[in-house]
């Protein structure tokens, strides 16, 4: 099945462009702290740039884009930013952008709800509008970079414990937000979720290159396209299968190339902001022994945006086949 996805993601086109590796350092901020070490991007042009967008209830239309190579706009751009609050950033997958469906539902079932801090990492001018997948995915540790220097610069200036942070990625933006977590130099951050994670082109022994439970101090995974564009192998801390966690889910019933299961995962989520308890999962072994109720702990935790720390291993869950998708 992942060569069948792997073609499935080629048909699109049957080459990448690469350009010559260049090597960039961290800049000012970074450098005004003894802790920091200087960051090797291991590519950047002028094509290769993700733009930081922050929004919170002071500024709900969100901030002009920042991008890490441009230090004279940072304080005009994070001028609003409130240190006192929880910081989520949320980075998209790939052929998605800054106005992509994962950053309005989570952006607006966030800031409807709490005073959080919400990033968005716009990668849309660094390969994730790229339609040829092999070429986007080379990008996940090159955004990855520029992200992990926005985390350091808000260490510098506002004394933002990276700890307190919580990155939220979907599809090649999951890995993304994993390699951040282990490329930023001023400590490690408190949570990544991984919303389908892609699977083509990343391989279960190289964790170092993907999301996986070194990236952060609690790692939490959904899984909604195993065996096509997703994968099916635990990645975190605790790592969640609706539906057991492959294409397809309820309601994607025409969807051959995936997108209506692989969505499934940040529709979950999104949802799960505004419902706390709704995403009840049960640990078990796996898919098959959940459905025949042979499952040895069957004390529920939540899926999503609130699943507990402290969660570990594998949970499974049924979710209906419209919204609100949680089962009462």
């Amino acid at each position: 099945m992942e060569y069948l996805s792997v073609i499935i993601l080629l048909v699109l086109a049957s080459s990448i462009n690469c350009s010559p590796h260049r090597k960039w350092e961290c800049g000012e901020d970074c450098m005004r702290s003894s802790k920091r070490q200087t960051i090797q991007l291991e590519e950047f042009g002028t094509e290769n740039v993700v733009k930081f967008y922050l929004y919170n209830r002071n500024i709900i239309d969100g901030s002009d884009g920042y991008s890490v190579f441009d230090s004279a706009s940072f304080e005009t751009v994070f001028n609003k930013f409130d240190a006192k609050n929880e910081t989520k950033i949320i980075i998209h997958g790939w052929m998605d952008n800054l106005n992509s469906n994962i950053n309005v539902l989570l952006k607006g079932n966030y800031l409807a709800n709490y005073s959080y801090n919400i990033i968005i990492a716009d990668w849309s001018g660094a390969g994730s509008m790229n339609p040829v997948y092999p070429a986007a995915r080379s990008m996940v540790p090159i955004v990855a970079n520029q992200v992990a220097m926005l985390i350091d610069s808000l260490y510098v200036q506002f004394h933002l414990k990276p700890e307190n942070l919580h990155l939220i990625g979907h599809s090649l933006g999951a890995h993304i937000a994993g390699v951040t977590g282990q490329k930023i130099q001023s400590g490690n951050i408190g949570r990544v979720t991984g919303l389908d994670p892609a699977g083509p082109l990343f391989k279960v022994d190289k964790p170092e290159e993907r999301i996986s439970n070194s990236s952060a101090l609690f790692v939490d995974v959904i899984h909604t396209s195993g065996l096509l564009l997703g994968t099916t192998y635990q990645m975190g801390h605790a790592d969640f299968f609706p539906n057991g966690g492959n294409w397809m889910q309820p309601g994607c019933w025409v969807d051959v190339n995936g997108g209506c299961s692989h969505a499934r995962s940040y529709l979950y989520f999104a949802e799960s902001i505004n419902y706390p308890f709704g995403y009840q999962s049960t640990p078990c072994s796996d898919w098959k022994d959940y459905v025949e109720n042979k499952c040895e702990d069957e004390e529920t935790i939540t899926m999503g945006a609130f699943a507990p720390k402290l969660a570990r291993g594998s949970y499974y869950l049924k979710t209906n086949s419209e919204p609100p998708f949680f089962e009462l």
